[in-house]
């Protein structure tokens, strides 16, 4: 039920001071963490909407880490929650197509909790469809207050941490007119590192590899890039194929392991699209290369992943990390990306059952508009709702997966006053959640979007 305040609360409600220049703060070569905020003032009138979009810009703003990287070699840099880019001058340029000189400025934002992803209003959706995100970041550069990109053709490497078991994609985000957040597929799979001592990186084979593709085999082994290709077998010249074939002559002793070199992003390219195949080869050589692999490894390399993974899984079972960082294991197989922006390890939620849950309006707020957030609980999932409340009571956030536990956060702004409501319940089907608003006060949103939000 809506609460009547003190006049002297209602004129502090009508001010909303924002923070969004975070561009002046100390930078060096080192992580210098969040820059100081400076405030601008905007006035909300009683009448205005609540914009919870320029919260969610004071908050990521305050969020955002600084660094200062050089414009003459290559360097890396390192976030506080983990991730690590690798800044390569020679793959970047201004948007007016110049080269960059001096410092390069970059920002870095971090977001690794459904907390964040709300804070920052970063729902997790690809086309309308649901995902479960490993961690989503926000990469920046500048130089001499001009934006910075990646070349057109060049890719810069980003480590990413694993703070997720399951295996992910690479996606990047776009903001529509209304800041809501749509992800698109990269096509890139994020893949966990292995133990890297016993392997080694086909890059050192004598050609490139696309470095979101990189491929590891055994240390031992010769890739061989046809059947073709000729060896030697007790000083008896013959082909891959015939080799394969002359060691399995009395019983299987060896079989062929295929590797694909070529980027998996050109299986995603539209039909018809024109596709450079000499530049590939000569780049990357043939795209099926193959090495020679005995049953026995086969086996031997089985049981020593088996091993491992108990190990892991003993040593996680009984450890009990104080912080993120600590938390964080391993990072993913280096991935090259393309873009500047928002980027995002994600998973396609996998759906058994969906669902429809209707949702009863106050008829005190009748004629606002409501702005909800549904935050997932058992991963790192956010959708967004708007609700135009003019002449109705009821609405239904559609599409839900059964059985999730949920928390619903919506706001509203009516009489110059902003309200919230907050419920947690699981979705299940013929669900009907009754919401329930209160006035909110200037230090409780402080408190919940950051120092750098003021009412």
């Amino acid at each position: 039920m809506l609460t009547t305040r003190t006049a002297f609360a209602c004129v502090l409600s009508t001010c909303l001071l924002l923070s969004c220049n975070n561009k002046n703060g100390n930078k060096g070569s080192a992580k210098s963490g969040s820059t100081p905020s400076q405030f601008d003032t905007v006035q909300v009138l009683q009448n205005d909407p609540l914009n919870i979009d320029e919260l969610n810009k004071g908050f990521a703003g305050n969020a955002a880490q600084q660094f200062t990287a050089s414009a003459k070699k290559i360097s890396v840099i390192k976030g506080e929650k983990g991730l690590k880019v690798t800044i390569n001058p020679s793959a970047l340029e201004l948007e007016d197509g110049t080269a960059v000189e001096g410092k390069i400025d970059v920002t870095l934002i971090e977001l690794t909790t459904t907390n964040d992803l709300f804070k920052s209003n970063a729902a997790t959706m690809c086309n309308g469809r649901l995902l479960a995100s490993g961690g989503s970041y926000f990469i920046g550069m500048e130089n001499n207050g001009q934006k910075v990109r990646i070349k057109n053709g060049h890719t810069i490497q980003i480590d990413f941490p694993v703070i997720a078991d399951e295996e992910m994609e690479l996606f990047y985000g776009e903001r529509n007119n209304n800041s809501n957040m749509n992800w698109k597929r990269a096509g890139a799979s994020l893949v966990p590192k292995q133990e890297e001592r016993d392997l080694i990186d086909v890059n050192n084979m004598g050609y490139d590899v696309f470095p979101a593709e990189t491929k590891f085999i055994r240390a031992e082994l010769t890739l061989y890039r046809s059947l073709h290709e000729k060896v030697y077998y007790y000083n008896k010249r013959m082909t891959v194929q015939q080799l394969v074939d002359t060691l399995n002559r009395n019983s299987k002793k060896v079989f062929l392991e295929t590797v694909y070199t070529w980027p998996k992003s050109l299986d995603t390219l539209p039909k018809g699209t024109w596709v450079d195949t000499a530049y590939l080869l000569r780049i990357y050589g043939p795209a099926k290369q193959y090495y020679i692999k005995t049953y026995k490894s086969l086996q031997d390399e089985n049981e020593r992943l088996a091993r491992l993974a108990a190990q892991r899984d003993s040593m996680l079972a009984n450890w009990h990390p104080q912080s993120l960082v600590g938390q964080i294991q391993k990072y993913y197989q280096p991935s090259a990306i393309t873009a500047l922006g928002w980027i995002n390890c994600d998973r396609f939620y996998q759906y058994k059952q969906q669902t429809d849950v209707e949702l009863d309006l106050p008829i005190t707020l009748n004629g606002s508009k409501i702005q909800f957030f549904l935050i997932f609980k058992s991963f790192n999932g956010l959708m967004n709702y708007n609700v135009d409340t003019v002449g109705i009571d009821k609405s239904v956030f559609r599409n839900l997966p059964v059985g999730e536990p949920v928390t619903i956060i919506g706001f509203s702004k009516a009489g110059g006053q902003i309200f919230q409501c907050k419920e947690d319940f699981i979705i299940v089907k013929n669900k009907t959640v009754a919401l329930s608003f209160k006035n909110v006060s200037p230090g409780e949103m402080t408190k919940m979007f950051g120092k750098n939000v003021r009412i």
